[in-house]
């Protein structure tokens, strides 16, 4: 039951100061859509693109801040169909985005984006694209690549993709080619079991690619939240803090409680909900499943805690027992987040932390599946009406998922993550630093801001990014 959630790039750092444990994202299935094409003539402040990518430009740029800053450079990610129906949906297309940036704004837009194959070269079509100007950010991906960023989405043929050929760039002006990938003779699996026979040739049907789109890479066309002018101090962190233990308090409760009642050996498949909930300092978690109309939840076994956190006694209910009031509503609430999150590849658990006015935030978390391997992304934060059903505030707290594993052996510190969603803390990064072993303090790099969750949970103030990654780089 228990599981941990953070964010993008994660490393240790280690008593001697320097930066180890580095974990570089590789390349994968992301991009962005937009059936109203941006135009490429005005330049934005905020790039477009995925935060995914975003996370592989700053570990780059981590990387290379001891060295020469780069005149340019090019990164793509491909999304490809995941079975017939979609392939002929999308008329044999696979979704390519490519980022570029560049010290000088007049290589931007892109010349070209074509696929290669000995003499011959094919354009590819473009769908997306965004020109954006970071020249005030200041960031350490800024001085190392240049502030000037264009976010390209083209449709990948993938009979391209089926003959060896290369994926290039073409900068404008005299940036010269950049070559984003290599097409090998041989075809993986997962790409040439979902060819079809032929295509129309007629274009993705607008429907099929704004689906794909939104449930391979969801969240991609939200707006950009906008920055923040300050940092987040006193009573906006110590909420922050108190809601992130509150979920590793209802963690640790379901958890147990539903190991208590495993041991009574449940029938496979006989509840659907579990709903903790706290009163006296004492934990109290049933499992049942709501009926058709959503107006009954009937509880079909119980777990209270007994002298400890980790000691629960289970008992089954027979005939089972109908809950009411705050249960129920935390069950509908349950029950109405799972829906708008949608079915993934991965087990999900999830949390309920009461908010005011009988309102519920519940959180939906990707689960820790393996013993030391804590999944760091990929949660939702959801705030709910008492009835239970309607969603007041959605909140994508973190994007990506990586895994993330204990060190074998050496004495940590403490560790650090970026974030690129908001200029704060998230409540589950303090999840993430309770429900994880080692116990260490954890850093949260935002795009302007430096925060610091401790052991116990607690989160403060560190200062500006800028301020800290000069002393970070001064004591290498």
């Amino acid at each position: 039951m228990q599981a941990t959630t953070g964010l993008t790039r994660l490393g240790w750092l280690w008593r001697f100061g320097t930066i180890c444990g580095l974990v570089t994202l590789a390349a994968g299935p992301f991009c962005a859509w937009s059936l109203q094409k941006t135009s490429t003539g005005t330049w934005r402040r905020a790039p477009a693109t995925t935060d995914r990518m975003t996370q592989r430009i700053e570990t780059g740029a981590l990387k290379l801040q001891s060295g020469t800053p780069l005149a340019r450079v090019a990164l793509s990610d491909t999304a490809y169909p995941r079975d017939q129906a979609q392939y002929t949906g999308l008329d044999g297309n696979a979704v390519i985005l490519i980022t570029a940036l560049t010290q000088d704004a007049a290589e931007l837009p892109l010349a070209r984006v074509s696929v290669v194959a000995g003499d011959k070269s094919t354009d590819l079509t473009r769908v997306y694209s965004v020109l954006s100007d970071q020249t005030e950010s200041g960031s350490q991906s800024v001085k190392a690549f240049g502030p000037y960023r264009e976010d390209v989405l083209c449709l990948l043929p993938i009979r391209l993709r089926m003959q060896p050929s290369d994926v290039v760039a073409d900068f404008a002006g005299n940036g010269g080619r950049v070559k984003l990938m290599t097409f090998g003779a041989t075809i993986p699996p997962q790409i040439s079991s979902v060819v079809a026979a032929s295509t129309l040739g007629n274009g993705p049907s607008e429907e099929v690619l704004d689906a794909f789109i939104r449930r391979e890479f969801p969240g991609v066309l939200d707006p950009p939240r906008k920055r923040r002018r300050s940092a987040a101090q006193g009573s906006e962190l110590n909420g922050i803090a108190t809601r992130g233990k509150q979920i590793a308090r209802y963690d640790v409760a379901a958890w147990h409680a539903t190991d208590a009642v495993k041991a009574l050996e449940p029938k496979p498949g006989g509840t659907t909900h579990y709903v903790a909930t706290e009163a006296g300092g004492r934990w109290r978690v049933v499992f049942g499943r709501l009926d058709e109309t959503r107006s009954k939840f009937l509880a079909e076994y119980e777990a209270t805690e007994g002298s400890g956190a980790t000691e629960f006694t289970a008992k089954k209910l027979d005939p089972p027992r109908e809950e009411t009031g705050f249960v129920l509503s935390c069950a509908r609430a349950i029950d109405t987040a799972r829906a708008d999150f949608g079915p993934r590849d991965r087990p999900y658990n999830v949390a309920v932390v009461p908010a005011s006015s009988g309102q519920m935030y519940v959180y939906v978390l990707p689960a820790q599946t393996d013993v030391g391997i804590y999944p760091l992304g990929g949660d939702v934060r959801y705030l709910i009406a008492p009835d239970g059903i309607t969603i007041i505030e959605k909140r994508e707290m973190h994007r990506a998922i990586i895994e993330f594993k204990s060190p074998p052996s050496g004495k940590v510190e403490t560790s650090f993550h970026t974030a690129v969603l908001d200029d704060i803390p998230e409540d589950t990064d303090v999840f993430h630093v309770l429900a994880r072993s080692p116990s260490v303090p954890e850093l949260v790099l935002t795009p302007e801001y430096v925060y610091q969750v401790k052991a116990d949970g607690t989160i403060w103030y560190v200062g500006t990014t800028g301020a800290f990654m000069k002393t970070l780089n001064q004591t290498k």
